[in-house]
């Protein structure tokens, strides 16, 4: 886990309470351009202006190191 994201015990197992629906992903999106993208830049490649080392989101591996507990955690809070 990366310095800033530790995940509590059972974190990772987790599930969203959020439903997949048009209307979350279009809130996600908008949520994502005003919080993330400045880092993880518009496509999630890890090259936003204030990108330092951010993580390139589409990158598959990251499948494996975000179950769905590890990203709603990170998303939440």
């Amino acid at each position: 886990q990366y310095a800033g994201w530790t995940i509590p015990e059972g974190g990772k197992d987790e599930k969203s309470p959020v439903k997949n629906t048009a209307d979350a992903a279009k809130k996600g999106k908008s949520l994502f351009a005003s919080n993330c993208a400045k880092c993880h830049g518009p496509l999630g490649k890890g090259d936003g202006p204030d990108s330092k080392n951010a993580a390139d989101l589409t990158d598959e591996y990251r499948t494996e190191l975000n179950p769905e507990g590890v990203l709603f955690y990170k998303v939440w809070n």
